[in-house]
C-alpha cells in the first residue's frame, strides 16, 4: 500500500554545496519536491510506486515530479492542467475539459495514433484513446507523480514521453474521518460560482473493511461572452465527481480494493475565444444564435486491484474499464488574408464514445537480497465510435472587406456530415525489470517490454462499409546504474526507449494514392542526474541532464487534391535539456521551493513537403517552465494557527507550426503565462477559513496555439474567493 515514511538524512559534509552551487551553473529545470515536517526541522523524503515496488524518492534512479496530496489542495490544484503549471517539464494542452493533450520534455504530439504519455489512476492505465486524455478530477489523492522519459518497460505504448500517476487516498481500515469544504469565488469580468466537497471514510468492520466516498460539485461562473446569441459569460461549468472506494483485507496477506468514479461536467461553452476590439473584454468567435455550444463531459469509472504477499513477493492483479462519452459544438475559422477580415471554416457537432478495458498482472520480489525483480503481462482492449454533422461555412464575424472574393457570404455554406466511423484495437505486453545490488553503493538495473497491437478501423464512408486493419509490434529496453556517494547524495544515468504504435489514413486518401498506414515512432532517450539531501537535512535538490533522439515522428500535411489531413512519419529531432529543484526548509515555520526546467528541441531531418523545415522547434513544446513558492506558518493567537502560501509560476510560449498550408503565418504562438496564486489561513479546532486569489496578475494570455482556427483557450482571469472546511 502507498504510505509516506519520514527519511531524516545526516550528511556527514557539507562540502557537497560547492557542487550543488556547480550545478546549478547548468541553468534553470524542474524536478519535484518533497513534504516538510515542521516538527522535525527537517525535510521528510516520499516513497513512490513509479517502479511498480516502494522506493525512496532519492533513491529512485529516474526524474519525478511529486506533488503531494497536501500540496494539491493548498495549490489549489483542480486538473491536470492546474498541476502542468507546477511539475515543470509538464505541459497540457487544453482546448477544454475532456480535451487534454500531455507532453512531457517535447515528446507530446495532438496528431498520431495514440498518446506518447501514459496515465494511471493508482495501478489501472486510464490513457485516452487517441492523443486526448481523460478529464480527471484530482480531489483527495495521496500524491501526483510525473515520471519523465520513455516508461515502455513498466508502462507501455502510451509512455513514449513519460508517464502520469494518479495515487489517491485509500479507505482507512481502523477510524471514522472525514471533512468538508465549502467555497465561494468571483471570476474578474466573469460571474460568481461556489464549490462543495466532502470526504467520508467509514470502517464497516474494523481492520478488515473500510469505505472512502469523495464527492466534488463545482458551479464556476463564466467570463466569455456571446455576442451573437445575447448571452454574457456563457463558458460556465457544473461539475459533479463522485469517487467510491471499498477495501477489504480478506486476511494478512490477501487485500482487494475497488474503486468506482462517476463523472459529469456540464458546461455552456468552451474557453476558445477572442479579445473583443473596443473593449478587452473576452469574446467567443461567431456562433450564429441557431448552433448551440454548450457541450458535456461524462466518464464513468471501475477497477478492482486485487494483492496477495508471500514470503518472497507480491502477486498483483489490476483490471479497469473506462468508459468516455464526449457531445460538444464545435466552431472552427480558417483565415484567409488580413486578420479577422475574412474566414473560411465549418461549424459542427461531434459525438465521441469510448471503452476502454485493461489488465494487468503482476509479481514482485519483496526486496530482500541482492537482487529487486518485477515481472507481468498487460492487456488493453479499446472500441470507440465517432460522427459529426454541421455546416460549411464561408463566415465574417466582424468586419466585411468590399472587394474581398468572400464579401457578403457571411454564415452561407454546405452540408458538412462526418459518417460515423468506429475504431477497435486489441494489444498486449509481457514486461520484466531486474535491480542488482553489486555493493552496498552501486546499483545496476535493466527492463524489457515486448508489445504488440492490433488496430481495426471501420469507415462507413459509402453503402459499403471499409474495414481497415494492421499489427504493430515493438520491443523496448531500459538500463541504468545508480551510486550512492555518500548516504545523502546519489548519482545515477540511464537509457530508455519508448515507442508509438503506427494507425491508418482515412480510405478517401487511400483512394487519392495516400498510404493506408504509418509506421511506429520511436524515441531514444539518456539521462543522467543527482539527488541531494544537504543542510543536516533542511535542503533537499535535484538536478538531472536529459537528451531524446526522436525518430519517425507522426504528424500531418494537407493533401490539397481532397483537402484532408494526412498523417504521416515526417522527419526526427533532438531533446534536450535539463531539470531543477530545490526545497529549502529555512526555518521551522518558513519553506522555499524552486522548480524548473529548459527543454532546447529541433527538428533534424524532415521530408520535402513537411509542415515543419529543419531547425523548427517541436509543436506544443515550451523552452522553459518554473515555478517558486513559499509556505509560512504563524499563529493568530495560542489557539489558532494560520499561514500564508504564495506560488509564481512561468511558462514560456509554444508554437504549432504548419508550413505547407499556405497560410500567411504558419507559425501559430501561444502566449507566455505567467501565474500568481495566494492564499492567507485562519485554523481553529477542527477547521479552517482561508482567502485565495488564483491568476492575481489578471494573465488573459492564450495557453493554447490556436490562432490558425482562431480558437486560442484563456486561462481563467482573476478570481478571488473564500474556502471553509471542517475535519470530523
Amino acid at each position: 500500500m502507498d504510505r509516506y515514511v519520514k527519511h531524516e538524512w545526516k550528511p556527514k559534509s557539507r562540502s557537497w554545496i560547492i557542487g550543488l552551487l556547480s550545478m546549478l551553473a547548468l541553468g534553470p529545470g524542474g524536478l519535484a519536491f518533497a513534504q516538510t515536517n515542521d516538527d522535525q526541522g527537517v525535510i521528510e523524503e516520499i516513497v513512490v510506486t513509479a517502479q511498480k515496488r516502494e522506493t525512496a524518492l532519492i533513491d529512485t534512479p529516474m526524474s519525478i515530479g511529486v506533488t503531494t496530496g497536501e500540496d494539491i489542495e493548498a495549490r489549489g490544484i483542480d486538473s491536470a492542467l492546474d498541476l502542468s503549471f507546477n511539475v515543470p517539464g509538464f505541459t497540457v494542452q487544453e482546448r477544454r475539459p475532456g480535451q487534454q493533450v500531455f507532453s512531457i520534455r517535447g515528446i507530446g504530439n495532438l496528431f498520431g495514433s495514440s498518446s506518447l504519455v501514459g496515465v494511471y489512476l493508482d495501478d489501472v492505465d486510464v490513457t485516452g484513446q487517441g492523443s486526448l486524455q481523460p478529464d480527471l478530477n484530482l480531489f483527495d489523492l495521496e500524491r501526483a507523480e510525473v515520471l519523465r522519459g520513455p516508461q515502455g518497460t513498466l508502462y507501455g505504448a502510451g509512455s513514449t514521453g513519460g508517464t502520469v500517476r494518479f495515487i489517491t487516498r485509500k479507505p482507512n481500515l481502523e477510524e471514522v474521518e472525514g471533512r468538508i469544504e465549502l467555497s465561494a469565488l468571483d471570476t474578474h469580468k466573469g460571474d460568481f460560482g461556489y464549490r462543495v466537497r466532502g470526504v467520508a471514510n467509514v470502517p464497516v468492520a474494523e481492520d478488515r473493511f473500510a469505505l472512502r466516498a469523495a464527492v466534488s460539485y463545482h458551479d464556476d461562473g463564466g467570463w466569455i461572452d456571446q455576442p451573437f446569441r445575447g448571452k454574457d459569460d456563457e463558458n460556465d461549468s457544473e461539475l459533479v465527481n463522485v469517487r467510491l472506494s471499498a477495501l477489504w483485507q480478506i486476511n494478512d496477506n490477501f487485500r482487494a480494493l475497488a474503486t468506482a468514479i462517476v463523472h459529469r461536467n456540464d458546461l455552456g461553452a468552451t474557453n476558445n475565444s477572442n479579445l473583443s476590439l473596443s473593449d478587452s473584454e473576452f469574446r467567443a468567435f461567431a456562433n450564429p444564435s441557431t448552433f448551440p455550444t454548450d457541450f458535456e463531459v461524462e466518464n464513468d469509472f471501475f477497477g478492482l486491484t486485487l494483492t496477495y504477499d508471500f514470503d518472497w513477493g507480491t502477486l498483483t492483479s489490476a483490471t479497469g474499464r473506462i468508459d468516455v462519452d464526449n457531445s460538444s459544438s464545435d466552431v472552427r475559422l480558417f483565415e484567409f488574408g488580413p486578420p479577422i477580415a475574412s474566414d473560411l471554416g465549418f461549424e459542427r457537432l461531434q459525438q465521441r464514445e469510448e471503452e476502454t478495458f485493461t489488465q494487468e498482472l503482476r509479481l514482485n520480489s519483496n526486496g530482500e537480497g541482492k537482487f529487486d525483480w518485477v515481472v507481468g503481462a498487460f492487456y488493453r482492449d479499446e472500441e470507440s465510435s465517432s460522427s459529426s454533422a454541421g455546416l460549411r461555412v464561408v463566415s465574417n464575424p466582424f468586419i466585411a472587406v468590399p472587394g474581398h472574393p468572400f464579401f457578403g457570404l457571411e454564415h452561407i455554406g454546405l452540408p458538412l456530415t462526418q459518417p460515423p466511423t468506429a475504431f477497435e484495437n486489441e494489444s498486449w505486453a509481457v514486461f520484466a525489470n531486474v535491480d542488482y545490488r553489486v555493493t552496498d553503493r552501486l546499483t545496476l538495473g535493466a527492463g524489457l517490454r515486448y508489445f504488440e497491437d492490433d488496430r481495426e478501423v471501420l469507415d462507413e464512408v459509402s453503402a459499403v462499409p471499409v474495414d481497415q486493419q494492421g499489427d504493430f509490434d515493438d520491443t523496448s529496453p531500459r538500463v541504468f546504474a545508480s551510486y550512492a556517494v555518500t548516504e545523502d547524495i546519489n548519482v545515477y544515468a540511464s537509457y530508455a526507449q519508448g515507442f508509438r504504435s503506427g494507425g491508418f489514413n482515412s480510405v478517401q486518401l487511400v483512394a487519392v494514392g495516400e498510404p493506408e498506414t504509418y509506421d511506429v515512432e520511436n524515441v531514444d532517450s539518456y539521462e543522467i542526474g543527482a539527488k541531494m539531501n544537504l543542510l543536516d537535512g533542511s535542503l533537499y535538490a535535484e538536478v538531472a541532464l536529459f537528451k531524446s533522439d526522436y525518430d519517425d515522428i507522426q504528424s500531418v500535411v494537407i493533401n490539397f487534391a481532397i483537402l484532408q489531413l494526412v498523417t504521416r512519419n515526417l522527419g526526427e529531432a533532438e531533446v534536450e535539456g535539463v531539470d531543477l529543484a530545490l526545497l529549502w526548509k529555512v526555518t521551522d515555520n518558513l519553506t522555499l521551493g524552486f522548480n524548473g526546467n529548459y527543454t532546447d528541441h529541433e527538428f533534424t531531418n524532415v521530408p520535402p513537403g513537411s509542415a515543419q523545415v529543419v531547425g523548427d522547434p517541436i509543436d506544443m513544446v515550451p523552452d522553459y517552465s518554473y515555478s517558486f513558492t513559499a509556505d509560512y506558518y504563524f499563529n493568530w493567537t495560542d489557539q489558532n494557527p494560520g499561514y500564508f502560501r504564495l506560488a509564481y509560476n512561468r511558462q514560456d510560449e509554444f508554437v504549432f507550426t504548419n508550413r505547407n498550408s499556405f497560410l500567411v503565418n504558419p507559425v501559430d504562438p501561444s502566449d507566455k503565462i505567467s501565474l500568481v496564486n495566494a492564499s492567507l489561513g485562519f485554523e481553529f479546532e477542527n477547521g479552517f477559513v482561508e482567502l485565495f486569489g488564483e491568476n492575481l496578475g489578471d494573465e488573459d494570455g492564450t495557453i493554447t496555439a490556436d490562432k490558425f482556427s482562431e480558437r486560442e483557450t484563456q486561462y481563467r482571469p482573476r478570481t478571488i474567493g473564500v474556502k471553509f472546511g471542517y475535519n470530523f
